[in-house]
């Protein structure tokens, strides 16, 4: 059985979704986005965000980043940019937990209330997170945030193609990766964002599923 899940990426301006600033540099915060998130190395683009260092507030003790809600003129968010598909761990939460507030990661739509923890598949380019929420819905709150690449296995393994049954040519539209958390039988999979050409070496009527 083979499985392949197909995603759409939209084609938009970064500055003008996010009205992103350059990486916010340590003199404007006591800390960076990076330091701030536990992503060291990482280089973060950011729209209207503060660096919360009260350990009550933070999930690590220590601290967090909030990301202030202002509404959809635009959207405050920060981004960074992917190079290869990737697994994206974190934990969220809202201003308090009586309220809620709602936003996205890689165009997946999450609501916040109390701690919770992230854990998606991201394909390669911006990734981008934004609060989504109105000024009177809360603040979002992100912390230990991790990213790290997705293991990479064949496209016939991935797809459960006998050896030498079916070859593809290098595309960037067909990504496999190992991940059980993200494959729908618990093993592997690949993520389909565009067309796929491949040459088959049938010795008889086949069947593709």
């Amino acid at each position: 059985m083979c499985f392949i899940r197909s995603i759409t990426r939209a084609a938009f301006s970064a500055a003008a979704v996010l009205g992103l600033s350059a990486p916010v540099p340590a003199e404007s915060m006591a800390q960076t986005i990076a330091e701030v998130l536990g992503t060291p190395g990482v280089i973060w683009t950011a729209g209207d965000v503060t660096a919360i260092t009260q350990p009550d507030q933070a999930h690590d003790g220590k601290d967090c980043l909030r990301i202030n809600p202002r509404g959809n003129n635009p959207p405050a968010g920060i981004q960074t940019e992917l190079m290869a598909l990737s697994v994206v761990d974190g934990y969220y939460r809202s201003e308090g937990l009586s309220n809620s507030t709602t936003f996205s990661v890689a165009q997946q739509k999450f609501t916040a209330s109390s701690w919770k923890a992230l854990h998606i598949l991201a394909s390669p380019g911006p990734l981008v997170m934004h609060n989504l929420g109105t000024p009177d819905r809360g603040a979002l709150y992100l912390d230990e945030v991790q990213i790290r690449p997705a293991v990479v296995v064949p496209v016939a393994e991935a797809l459960d193609f006998p050896t030498g049954l079916v070859s593809f040519p290098p595309t960037p539209n067909l990504r496999p990766f190992a991940e059980p958390d993200f494959a729908p039988y618990g093993a592997d999979a690949a993520l389909l964002s565009g067309p796929v050409e491949f040459s088959a070496n049938l010795a008889g009527p086949r069947v593709l599923k």
